[in-house]
């Protein structure tokens, strides 16, 4: 036996080392040795790669700003809607080339250079037009960037501006362009017309069976049901859980105090400074402001300009050696000289508004509302992972339904729109569109993942059926079909009547007695333009097409446009120079994004871009 145990150990051995040896032969063993792996890229140009890392941090810090100005109902979502990803990611590879060529051709850009860039930064600069590294630091805290992040920017900015100045410098739009373009866009039209509705003592024929059935089958797809799915679905909402029951005092309180930070106001003081170089300066200012004299007397007198408004700050707003000695000051005094890493300060205490805090009466109600859907939410994540755990283990819909006391929601047919066959909303749809893509984008006989609500709610559901796109019956549309088949017969008699009263103005008649007789209303449209829609994208296109007295018979919103051309108006580029000056800069500036377009589209047809998808969806995910 312990000869067996021992053969049994050593064949253990064996196939336990070659497992180790096939996984090294699959995956390698070079990251052993170097003690880390390569990182996930997203997009390699040439020999350069953007890094999944990268991309990450360039997309975080845009989507946190959209999402910071549009308000926390800009999602992921919505983001990819407006290529947000894309942007992110075209302005990565758009550096790397054209690093790549500014390398290619020996361009360099210097640590003096970059230093100029920021010292010209308008946002950078005090009030003499000098640099000002407390402000330069709160700039980058506001715009969330490192200094390495912005010194990096500004090169591949420098680099860019001189590869592109060589490309674009010289282009300019022609004159001849300009005042082609200005002609073409401000040439005006004028016309009169008349609306040609079908006159109304012509009846409208009977139409047969046959026709109608003719008329459905040559429109047929005009008469299609949408796809409908059948669905059964259990919805875990919260609002249906709050248990509405009352908190003790000792439990209100406690809450209180762990939400404090929800219900205070911090201090807040508005502050101005005079920023001095040396410190007996500073000292002797002091004195001045201390014999009487006024802190912009000093500051002007010492920099020549009033003194710097900080604004209204909290303690965490300003750097750690003033925070204590502003925010011990009392309001209308003036700090001793602080020094920090910018100079010697001198800061007055302009306002102060004292720490306020909500007290506890006041949101009693509001903290147990908001304890009450605390423990719904809680109750729905308790009830989701138990129907999750039930799915999983093989239970149907209608089985975990009955063990948690769900209610099983059913609809026999559900489209893309969330209405029924009888174009009626399907009731107790939860996160109407979430809901609606997960219907369709399951397989029939299919049960979803649980699906997590905006509202903190779940929902699962199955697809039982599909009912694909189908023309609906003639029975069932032929009142539809008979509205549609009268109102191209009205359409068609309008046009009759509209070519008869043209032959009439080819003839000689003149519009106006045409209007008169027949009793139509004569109209004006005195200053048509090319962009222009009225009366209608139709006739206005014809419009400009036309000579002058040319008869013109038109679509138009609801009937026929029976028009004369009266008069075109040419545009004046005599006394036009400011437009045309500023429509050639327009131009060229077309063009030179054209070109710039055209230049990059090379680079990447010479270096070779390619992305790496899966990557890029990871990073979005996470969002």
């Amino acid at each position: 036996m312990g000869k067996l145990r021992g053969v049994v150990a050593k064949v253990f051995l064996y196939v336990l080392f070659g497992l180790l040896i096939l996984s090294f032969a699959v995956w390698g063993i070079g990251d052993m040795f170097r003690g880390r792996t390569a990182a996930p890229v997203v997009a390699e140009v040439g020999e350069q790669e953007v890094t999944q890392e990268e991309f990450r941090r360039a997309f975080s810090s845009e989507y946190n700003r959209l999402r910071q100005m549009l308000g926390g109902e800009f999602d992921i979502q919505q983001a990819q809607a407006l290529g947000l990803p894309q942007q992110i990611l075209n302005n990565l590879v758009n550096r790397r080339l054209y690093q790549a060529h500014a390398r290619e051709l020996g361009l360099t850009v210097t640590d003096d250079q970059v230093r100029q860039e920021i010292f010209a930064v308008p946002a950078f600069q005090n009030e003499q037009g000098e640099f000002d590294r407390f402000r330069y630091e709160q700039a980058l805290r506001m715009g969330q960037l490192s200094e390495a992040d912005l010194v990096q920017q500004l090169h591949d900015e420098i680099l860019r501006s001189r590869l592109l100045s060589a490309v674009l410098g010289g282009v300019e739009a022609p004159s001849a362009l300009a005042g082609g373009l200005y002609s073409y866009r401000n040439e005006r039209r004028a016309a009169d017309y008349v609306v040609v509705e079908p006159d109304a003592a012509e009846a409208l024929p009977e139409p047969s069976e046959e026709e109608l059935q003719a008329h459905y089958e040559n429109l047929v797809d005009q008469f299609q049901a949408p796809e409908y799915r059948e669905v059964s679905w259990l919805h875990i909402d919260p609002a249906a859980l709050v248990a509405g029951e009352d908190f003790s005092e000792e439990e209100l309180r406690a809450a209180y105090d762990e939400r404090m930070h929800l219900y205070s106001e911090p201090e807040r003081r508005r502050v101005e400074q005079i920023l001095l170089e040396d410190e007996s300066e500073a000292e002797a200012a002091r004195e001045r402001l201390v014999s009487g004299a006024s802190f912009s007397a000093v500051a002007e007198d010492l920099t020549g300009s009033a003194p710097i408004d900080l604004g209204l700050v909290e303690r965490e707003d300003m750097p750690e050696a003033l925070a204590g000695p502003v925010f011990s000051a009392e309001e209308g005094n003036v700090t001793e000289p602080v020094e920090s890493a910018f100079g010697w300060h001198l800061i007055r205490i302009v306002e102060v508004q004292e720490e306020s805090v909500r007290p506890f009466e006041e949101v009693r109600d509001e903290l147990g509302a908001e304890l009450s859907e605390h423990e719904a939410i809680e109750s729905a994540i308790a009830l989701a992972n138990r129907l999750d755990d039930l799915l999983a283990a093989g239970a149907a819909i209608e089985e975990a339904a009955a063990d948690l006391n769900l209610h099983l929601h059913e609809a026999d047919a559900i489209d893309r729109s969330g209405e029924d066959r009888q174009g009626e909303s399907v009731e107790d749809v939860p996160a109407r569109e979430r809901f609606i893509e997960t219907v369709f984008s399951t397989q029939a006989g299919d049960t979803s993942l649980l699906v997590e609500t905006e509202a903190g709610g779940y929902f699962v559901l199955r697809v039982d059926g599909i009912i694909p796109p189908a023309a609906r019956p003639f029975e069932e549309v032929r009142e539809d079909v008979l509205a549609n088949w009268q109102a191209q017969e009205r359409e068609a008699l309008a046009f009759e009547r509209a070519d008869a009263l043209a032959d009439r103005l080819h003839n000689g008649e003149s519009l106006s007695a045409v209007a008169e007789a027949e009793g139509l209303e004569l109209q004006s449209a005195p200053n048509v333009h090319r962009q222009g829609s009225d009366p209608s994208p139709e006739l206005v296109e014809q419009l400009f097409e036309a000579n002058v007295g040319e008869v013109i018979v038109a679509s138009g919103p609801e009937w026929p446009l029976l028009a004369v051309l009266e008069s075109i108006e040419s545009a004046d580029t005599e006394t036009a120079e400011q437009a045309l000056s500023e429509l050639r800069q327009e131009t060229s500036s077309r063009l030179r994004q054209d070109m710039e377009q055209s230049f990059r589209l090379a680079l990447e047809t010479e270096y070779g871009v390619t992305f790496n998808q899966r990557r890029i969806d990871d990073v979005l995910l996470e969002f």
